[in-house]
């Protein structure tokens, strides 16, 4: 009976000391995760200063699928590695150009490219203050966008959004061709078809695909270099003229770092300075 007993307290002892145990190796997990996404936190800030070097090195008159800030970076640091993206905002259409006569047009457009249904122009147009009806139940915001989520909160489809495919064809979605942080132009340099073709009701695919091919060897200098390509004239030209530009201002920037097992992002906007850039946007999880 005694050993019973006696067995028994070390049974439960030894439960406590195996729980106890349990308990601190929690902790020391939870505390070596926590510095090393702190070092990961830093590493990322320090790699966006890094940054700053691209941008007083580059031609700010032009900028270019090929040029330095548009290739991937990754470098190691100690227990990982950072990996970094740059795209420029200015190949995107703005989307809060929707609230001018004009600048619906170019939205109409694009959106018609890419057959967005979920979600009219016009109605995005009345959200951020433009004319129009409003048929929802509560009001419109009536100021810019300020993140292209928005646009799902409005009720725009998730294959509108993100993209989707119809028979063989492939349509991207909003959320690959648009932007709330350029200055309202596009770099012709850098931008996609479907957003050149956005900003000319003469410019069809098959032009479009003409400049992306030109460029690649043959980088626009000035907006006037497009009559250099087969098929543009000089009415093209004109119709460029309010919209497009060859040079980018701002710049969407994501930094990923893996420090030990722990992972981290930075994402961010910066607007090119003349001393580096100003950070306009900063998120990191």
């Amino acid at each position: 009976m005694i050993i019973l007993v006696v067995l028994g307290f070390f049974l439960v002892l030894s439960g406590v000391i195996s729980e106890e145990f349990l308990t601190v190796r929690q902790t020391e997990v939870m505390v070596r995760r926590f510095y090393l996404k702190q070092q990961a936190y830093h590493e990322a800030v320090s790699a966006l200063k890094f940054l700053t070097l691209y941008f007083k090195e580059d031609d700010p008159s032009y900028d270019t699928l090929n040029d330095r800030w548009a290739y991937p970076l990754e470098f190691p640091v100690p227990e990982g590695e950072i990996r970094v993206r740059i795209e420029d905002e200015e190949r995107y259409l703005n989307l809060n150009l929707v609230r001018t006569e004009a600048g619906f047009k170019l939205i109409e457009r694009l959106f018609r490219e890419i057959r967005v249904t979920s979600l009219s122009p016009e109605l995005l147009r009345v959200w951020v203050g433009g004319a129009g009806f409003w048929d929802r139940t509560y009001p419109p915001k009536r100021a810019p966008l300020d993140s292209l989520e928005e646009l799902l909160f409005l009720g725009m489809s998730r294959e509108d959004f993100y993209g989707k495919a119809e028979g063989l064809t492939f349509y991207p979605g909003l959320s690959m061709l648009t932007t709330v942080w350029s200055n309202g132009r596009v770099n012709l340099n850098t931008a996609p078809p479907e957003v050149i073709m956005a900003l000319s009701p003469r410019i069809d695919r098959a032009l479009a695909e003409k400049l992306v091919e030109y460029r690649r060897t043959h980088p626009l200098k000035k907006i006037e270099d497009v009559i250099l390509i087969e098929g543009f004239n000089f009415e093209i030209l004109h119709d460029l003229r309010p919209w497009a530009t060859v040079k980018s201002e701002n710049f969407r920037v994501t930094i990923e770092v893996r420090v030990g097992e722990v992972e981290g992002e930075l994402k961010t906007v910066v607007r090119r300075t003349g001393s580096g850039f100003k950070v306009l946007y900063w998120r990191f999880s």
